[in-house]
């Protein structure tokens, strides 16, 4: 379904306006560094573009999320089980009880589970092994609620909802290394992709790419789902589970991610500008120029714009912009032209990430002159 936008200008024209000819638009060659800029560029949409797969979750309530070995380990609250998903042919293929009642956060670290529950002050250890389940292995827990977890390989990084934290957990005695503020008010799963953290937050249906030596946030995308609540790397994806859709969405991350773009919006847009003669004399050889839209960061094209009238040729400018040019002829005191595309669109929210593996030092102008 098309919205429909109208855009309407009306210019009043005065004969002192009009003694010298408008200008045509500069024609001159593009400019090579603005044209290569234009070929950089590459917008992303998330959802529409990255989304791999959509699974049905296997479990009714996932909170957890873990890989060993090529397959899935999955937290489930209703059951208050942890099950292993064989990814091959998408089965559950065996099943252990949960330590506690309201099990969440699942992380494999130096080969054991690790399971953590959102009601107790432990964190549970169990050696996993292709034909059983051993150990009862404990490990305190200092904090709050515990939610998400993940190994980065040396130490355990944990989602406190209730504190809205992210802790730092030596994965030997429990103790708290470091915290810093998770962010939004509703934080829930936690990933680490060998260098960044990664957090999702219902309250927003974000993941957030964070610095684990500073906690500072360097990107985020939408979630796929409604209540993001469990998340993992795997094979160089990310894999998302969500509560709410009771989905599991397979999403590859862009490897240069300059623009996201999501909440599509399909409008039928009418722009328009009318021009009116004014005083007592006549307009002669009125010429009008209108700007083509093209395809920008938040903005696709899905039917070429319509002209009315149709213009007399077309042109650009010395950036490339196309413009219609519209020879309306002379004009009397009284009398209205007018020239008007229409055309359909996507409109999208825009988001631009400044990453910062990506940024260059500031320079001086001698150094950007030399």
């Amino acid at each position: 379904m098309l919205s429909t936008l109208q855009f309407s200008l009306i210019v009043p024209l005065l004969l002192s306006q009009l003694l010298q000819k408008a200008p045509e638009p500069r024609t001159s060659p593009p400019d090579p560094a603005i044209e290569q800029e234009e070929q950089d560029y590459t917008p992303v949409v998330v959802q529409q573009d990255s989304l791999i797969e959509t699974i049905d979750s296997p479990v009714a309530e996932p909170m957890g999320l873990a890989v060993y070995e090529g397959q899935l380990w999955i937290s489930d609250m209703a059951t208050r089980k942890i099950h292993e998903f064989r990814l091959g042919d998408r089965k559950l293929v065996r099943s252990i009880d949960a330590p506690g009642l309201m099990p969440s956060g699942l992380a494999v670290h130096q080969g054991m589970l690790v399971i953590a529950d959102r009601q107790m002050d432990k964190l549970h250890r169990r050696r996993i092994s292709d034909d059983s389940i051993t150990g009862a292995e404990t490990l305190p827990y200092y904090e709050k609620w515990a939610w998400g977890m993940v190994s980065d390989g040396k130490s355990l990084w944990i989602v406190d909802a209730q504190a809205r934290k992210i802790h730092q957990i030596d994965p030997d005695d429990g103790t708290t290394i470091r915290s810093f503020a998770a962010p939004g008010t509703h934080p829930t799963a936690i990933a680490w992709d060998g260098a960044f953290l990664w957090v999702a937050e219902h309250a927003t249906n974000t993941i957030y790419r964070m610095d684990p030596e500073t906690g500072w946030v360097v990107s985020s995308l939408p979630s796929p789902g409604p209540y993001p609540s469990a998340m993992v790397f795997f094979d160089g994806t990310l894999w998302i589970a969500d509560y709410q859709s009771r989905k599991f969405y397979r999403v590859k991350l862009p490897e240069k991610l300059r623009v996201i773009e999501d909440d599509e919006r399909r409008v039928r847009a009418t722009y328009q500008v009318v021009y009116r003669a004014g005083g007592t004399g006549r307009v002669r050889k009125l010429t009008s120029f209108l700007a083509v839209p093209r395809e920008l960061a938040g903005q696709r094209i899905i039917t070429p714009v319509r002209f009315d009238p149709q213009p007399t040729r077309m042109v650009r400018d010395r950036w490339g912009q196309e413009i219609a040019v519209f020879e309306l002829g002379d004009l009397a005191a009284g009398e209205t032209r007018s020239v008007r595309w229409i055309g359909d669109f996507s409109l999208f929210r825009v988001r631009y990430q400044i990453d910062p593996a990506h940024l260059e030092p500031l320079r001086t102008d001698r150094e950007l002159s030399t």
